[in-house]
């Protein structure tokens, strides 16, 4: 038998997941929350040896971010675009 599902805020049929509006607010806000602190680190950070490194990282970072944005609230791309983006 199925578990059933008692959040009212996210909604998984064998097809589709649907989202409550203050849910996939919640996850644009963190996604841009996300990205802000990327650009502050990347502009306090020294350039010494690590720094490309670092930077690298806080750029992907940024980068899945907005990626989880355009999963939640880009109604023209499509999820294989999406997805080839995250292949690069």
């Amino acid at each position: 038998m199925a578990e059933m599902n008692t959040n009212p805020d996210i909604i998984e049929t064998e097809q589709s997941v649907t989202l409550s509006i203050p849910r996939r607010n919640l996850a644009i806000e963190a996604a841009g929350e996300i990205e802000q602190l990327c650009i502050i680190l990347k502009q306090t950070m020294k350039e010494d040896a690590d720094y490309l490194g670092i930077s690298g990282v806080v750029s992907r970072i940024k980068f899945l971010s907005n990626k989880v944005m355009d999963v939640v609230c880009d109604e023209i791309k499509s999820t294989g675009e999406i997805a080839e983006e995250l292949a690069e």
